[in-house]
């Protein structure tokens, strides 16, 4: 360029800054389209993630919903159970009241209970220590074939109590004690002859 020559330089035609424009925004818009394109199978990624997080919250919380259920059911069922058994009980101690008869049957409804569940033994054992000691010393009790059989049926149940000595002192201190008397002379109650009377004391370990 000439010395003290300037260079102006032309301004773009109209034509050709619309040319520039567009392939800027052109360019911008191609840049756009491959970001969105490097960062739709991300989010795709987070989304389904967050779905699969959902579905899983879901699940646990319904599967606690069941196990909530089942354990209510199971809690109403065992308060029911424990109901008809207390009920069970009262109604088999209410068979020995009265009469030979029903006594019968209150030995038979027990004889049933121990042969199920053991766990009944701590109310039931006093009651039939309590028979025993009445029908082999009481002066009211009237003898009878029918009578001493349940007095014989009462005795096997005591007996076959597991570690009667250890686990129930008090009634197998009561019925040895029932049967001591009887073999020192006691004449009331049912009359067992002394041969039984030291069996019953050998298998109680009273001997």
């Amino acid at each position: 360029m000439p010395v003290g020559c300037s260079y102006t330089p032309r301004k773009p035609s109209r034509i050709t800054a619309r040319w520039t424009a567009t392939l800027r925004k052109r360019g911008c818009a191609r840049l756009l389209v491959r970001l969105i394109a490097d960062v739709s199978p991300l989010i795709h990624s987070r989304q389904n993630a967050m779905l699969n997080d959902l579905n899983l919250l879901t699940w646990i919380i319904a599967c606690g919903g069941w196990l909530v259920a089942m354990f209510l059911a199971w809690l109403g069922f065992a308060e029911r159970k424990a109901t008809q058994e207390a009920d069970f009980l009262l109604k088999t101690v209410a068979y020995f009241e009265d009469g030979t008869q029903k006594r019968s049957i209150g030995i038979a409804l027990i004889e049933g209970l121990l042969g199920k569940k053991a766990k009944h033994i701590g109310v039931l054992l006093p009651l039939l220590t309590n028979q025993f000691v009445y029908l082999l010393l009481h002066p009211d009790v009237k003898a009878s074939a029918h009578e001493e059989r349940n007095l014989v049926r009462i005795f096997q149940l005591i007996a076959a109590t597991p570690r009667l000595p250890e686990n129930h002192h008090y009634c197998w201190c009561e019925a040895g004690d029932a049967i001591y008397r009887r073999l020192e002379g006691e004449k009331s109650g049912l009359l067992i002859s002394e041969p039984t009377l030291r069996l019953w004391q050998k298998k109680l370990g009273h001997d």
